[in-house]
């Protein structure tokens, strides 16, 4: 019986996924990895399937040894991880660190990355259904000449962007010459945009809060990501339409990092005057306002309440459960897909038409850390 990828990986001790990349020459794979997958090829004679169509950029093969259509889909992290875990006291925060591409979603790095992880999800579930395939590259320099090189080659399918906001984006999406969509990136221009209903889901926490009978709201974001500038001017809409000021001494921005969040959120709990509660701009933001609260030994919610967004897999762990907004974030990874495919489908018409604008909508999520204001 001939070889099959199967074999290749079971000899060369890693997945069929692993030696898919190899034979593409794709995605993040060291060179210990790729020359055990060489000499387990060797070793087995195997060869791919429909020899003459030897796969390109825009195809990969499969777990059987089959060519089938690939998109490229390409997460961008250029900052520092700080790994997240559940221990007996809770949940523990590592310190930071720039880890290797190859082991962006390995079991210490999970719920760190939970977010990116189920669009990546969502992405694989959806090219199923499309009989295609990913390639998946993590890159933390998008304007690298070699990285450019490869996806430019003529024979690119399409491609989906996933992950951090880069100050180089624009440059990027000139730059890209094949049809691109961007997932949770906001952009005004060519690329179709599938994103979130920020405006929504910051105003679902608000009236929330209200309804509870806070009136003293601040606001935890970060600094320099679009997304970040929406759900903060949307706190602001809000906050003005209930009636409620907003005090420029309790919004407090910075990085997305928690301990430094921690830090920040500390001061502002620390002064005279201060709010009931805060409305973070995502769950890790609020993991450190979480602590902050700990720290100033505030209860959570008896002193104050505590909200977050996205709900990430370790928002029911946080002590108390947070109470967040919930993105469905597999439906991100599948619109992306179906909307690149009306984008390869419309073909030379693609490059010069306007791109959409696409919002999942999200949901409030109503868990331990928030509750009435203190008497």
């Amino acid at each position: 019986m001939a070889a099959t990828v199967i074999d290749v990986s079971k000899t060369a001790g890693c997945s069929p996924a692993t030696v898919s990349r190899v034979l593409n020459n794709s995605g993040p794979v060291s060179q210990v990895v790729r020359e055990r997958v060489h000499r387990a090829i060797r070793q087995s004679g195997y060869v791919p399937k429909n020899p003459p169509r030897q796969p390109t950029g825009r195809q990969a093969v499969s777990t059987h040894g089959e060519v089938v259509e690939a998109i490229d889909v390409v997460l961008y992290r250029h900052e520092p991880i700080e790994p997240v875990s559940i221990g007996q006291d809770g949940m523990q925060v590592g310190p930071m660190s720039n880890i290797p591409s190859e082991a962006m979603f390995a079991p210490a790095f999970r719920l760190s990355n939970s977010f990116y992880r189920h669009i990546v999800d969502g992405v694989l579930e959806e090219l199923r259904r499309w009989k295609s395939k990913a390639v998946l590259q993590i890159s933390d320099d998008l304007m690298g000449k070699d990285f450019l090189a490869d996806l430019n080659t003529p024979e690119k399918r399409g491609m989906l962007l996933i992950g951090e906001y880069s100050p180089d984006l624009g440059k990027f999406v000139d730059s890209c010459k094949m049809p691109l969509v961007l997932v949770d990136l906001l952009y005004d221009g060519l690329p179709d945009v599938v994103t979130i209903d920020n405006h929504g889901g910051i105003a679902s926490v608000v009236e929330h809060l209200v309804s509870l009978g806070h009136r003293e709201i601040g606001f935890v974001g970060g600094a320099g990501n679009p997304s970040d500038h929406e759900r903060r001017s949307s706190f602001t809409a809000r906050m003005l339409e209930a009636g409620l000021s907003v005090r420029p001494e309790w919004m407090s921005e910075g990085s997305h990092h928690i301990v430094e969040t921690t830090q920040r959120v500390t001061g502002l709990l620390k002064r005279s005057v201060r709010p009931t509660a805060l409305v973070c701009c995502n769950d890790w933001l609020a993991l450190g306002a979480l602590r902050a609260a700990e720290q100033c030994e505030m209860r959570v919610p008896q002193d104050l309440s505590i909200a977050g967004f996205d709900d990430v897999d370790g928002a029911m762990f946080m002590s108390p459960a947070l109470t967040t907004v919930r993105v469905p974030t597999m439906d991100l990874g599948r619109h992306a897909v179906r909307q690149l495919m009306v984008r390869c489908s419309a073909g030379e018409k693609a490059k010069s038409t306007r791109g959409c604008v696409l919002r999942v909508r999200t949901e409030l999520v109503v868990r331990q850390s928030t509750g009435e204001p203190p008497r």
